[in-house]
């Protein structure tokens, strides 16, 4: 991409957030989502609902303030949250009972790749080695280097070539966290 090209997407990007801001596009806290892009800047969507982190990392329920959970290894606002209970509210089909909130199953299980979660989860590596929702695209490009878009998710690119050191990458690619990419 040309520098031209970057500045223009930079400025449309930058023109875009402002818009949403000033004129009040996007959904707020609890309102109904398909994706983070519907919710309000500083908002994102989980369980199909706009919620609120609070910014602050964790990794469990007790690193956050009172009234938050911890989500995704940030603490969100609990109202935000499908309560449950094992007995007399269970959760939806796809989704377990974790510490009182609705939580799609498998999340935050111990991975080394996508394959060791459920689908629709993704192995986060980088935060703690557990399963949670990828991240949200519409294509390859939405994504980090060695992940593509799929289903809307991104996940590890399972045709990427696994290697430990760079000699086990053709001379065009690189070694980076596991998987061969094209820098």
């Amino acid at each position: 991409m040309s520098t031209r090209h970057w500045y223009l997407f930079l400025f449309l990007a930058l023109l875009s957030f402002n818009l949403q801001s000033a004129c009040g596009f996007g959904l707020e806290v609890g309102a109904n989502c398909y994706g983070t892009y519907e919710c309000k800047p500083g908002l994102f969507c989980y369980q199909s609902k706009c919620i609120s982190p609070s910014g602050q990392a964790c990794a469990t329920n007790s690193d956050c303030p009172e009234n938050f959970a911890c989500r995704f290894q940030l603490c969100v606002d609990k109202t935000t949250l499908q309560s449950c209970s094992q007995t007399t509210t269970p959760c939806a089909t796809g989704f377990s009972c974790v510490d009182g909130f609705c939580t799609k199953s498998g999340e935050g299980r111990t991975c080394r790749r996508d394959i060791d979660c459920p689908t629709g989860l993704v192995c986060d590596v980088e935060n703690g080695s557990v399963c949670r929702q990828g991240n949200q695209c519409v294509e390859n490009t939405d994504c980090a280097e060695g992940f593509i878009c799929d289903r809307d998710r991104c996940i590890e690119d399972p045709n990427a070539l696994e290697c430990v050191v760079q000699d086990d990458c053709s001379s065009d690619e690189v070694c980076s966290n596991g998987v061969c990419i094209v820098p």
